[in-house]
């Protein structure tokens, strides 16, 4: 049988393949890790409104207010930049999913071509093999007579 000729082809698609969903993968551990840090720091800006809120019932000067209102402000700036990268990295996710389906889709082409080519090549060879076995009977059939 003949080799296929678009076998380099098809091993760099596979190629391709496995880098984009390598790729992806880092691109959605990176995301995990973004939602741990971001509820991690939803939950000292928790504490901070709870400490905020102990500490005007006990009486704060002017400055303890000001300070704790800084913390507040710069933790929720923190969180907003958080949803951002978070956001970005979606929109990142979902470009590297549409590739990673390219991928495999030319992949998968290549696969069938084979596929096909593989079953054309075996009905050649059967059909020469039956042209073989008649002409094979033929001669012996022609022999008895």
């Amino acid at each position: 049988m003949k080799p296929f000729r678009l076998q380099s082809v098809l091993d760099y698609r596979k190629q391709i393949e496995n880098i984009t969903q390598k790729s992806l993968l880092m691109c959605l551990e990176q995301k995990h890790l973004l939602i741990l840090k971001k509820e991690e720091e939803q939950k000292k800006l928790q504490k901070l409104y709870d400490a905020f809120q102990e500490a005007t019932h006990i009486g704060m000067l002017i400055t303890e207010i000001n300070l704790y209102l800084e913390c507040i402000g710069c933790k929720k700036n923190q969180l907003q930049d958080i949803r951002q990268q978070l956001d970005s990295l979606d929109q990142k996710i979902k470009k590297k999913q549409k590739k990673l389906v390219k991928a495999r889709q030319e992949k998968k082409v290549l696969e069938i071509l084979k596929k096909n080519r593989g079953k054309i090549e075996k009905e050649k060879h059967k059909h020469m093999e039956n042209v073989f076995l008649d002409e094979v009977a033929n001669l012996c059939f022609g022999d008895r007579k």
